[in-house]
């Protein structure tokens, strides 16, 4: 039952964040920075990042358990940079689908990086749980952006300008060079 599930999850409330300019793009630090600040709240236990020619991937964790075995942002096997928020709620039968032994402990987000391997875009298929993430591939240019069936996870994006950027909260995306600062009277 999912609810049971998310009471015992290490990571139950972290912070992903990214933008992504031209490969040559200047003031991608100072953007994520701004991002970071906005999402403080979010990452009681500090923030990890990767970065790399005009593309930025933040994780900002707050543990309620002990810490997960992986850092994130996460390298998959194929040079995709994911972040995740969310839990695994189906582990001991997507554990089966993978093929890994009961005995050996994945944390979730690795869980979730070996489903993207093996599954590609059809991972969620397989995988239930509560998730927002951000898979980048370096090589291509080109992000992904899932969500859960339910949409549990909140994740915003917005495209100002040149630049792109996603966040676990709509607030940190007020650090893109202009971005709007009035509300939408259709979405709202």
């Amino acid at each position: 039952d999912i609810a049971s599930a998310r009471a015992t999850r290490a990571d139950d409330m972290p912070a992903i964040h990214g933008v992504i300019g031209a490969p040559d793009a200047g003031g991608v630090s100072a953007i994520a920075a701004g991002m970071q600040r906005r999402l403080e709240h979010r990452a009681g236990d500090g923030f990890t990042a990767w970065s790399q020619a005009g593309a930025w991937m933040g994780h900002g964790a707050f543990h309620l358990g002990p810490p997960p075995q992986v850092a994130q942002p996460l390298r998959l096997d194929d040079g995709r940079i994911l972040v995740v928020d969310g839990f695994v709620a189906n582990d001991e039968d997507l554990r089966r689908a993978l093929g890994i032994p009961p005995a050996q402990r994945l944390d979730d987000p690795r869980l979730f990086a070996l489903a993207l391997q093996r599954w590609q875009d059809r991972f969620t298929e397989y995988l239930h749980g509560e998730f927002a993430l951000a898979v980048w591939d370096p090589r291509e240019r080109s992000l992904d952006l899932w969500r859960d069936h339910l949409g549990a996870r909140p994740l915003c994006y917005l495209q100002t300008g040149g630049w792109f950027g996603f966040a676990s909260e709509a607030a940190a995306l007020l650090a893109l060079p202009d971005a709007p600062r009035r509300i939408d009277p259709l979405a709202f």
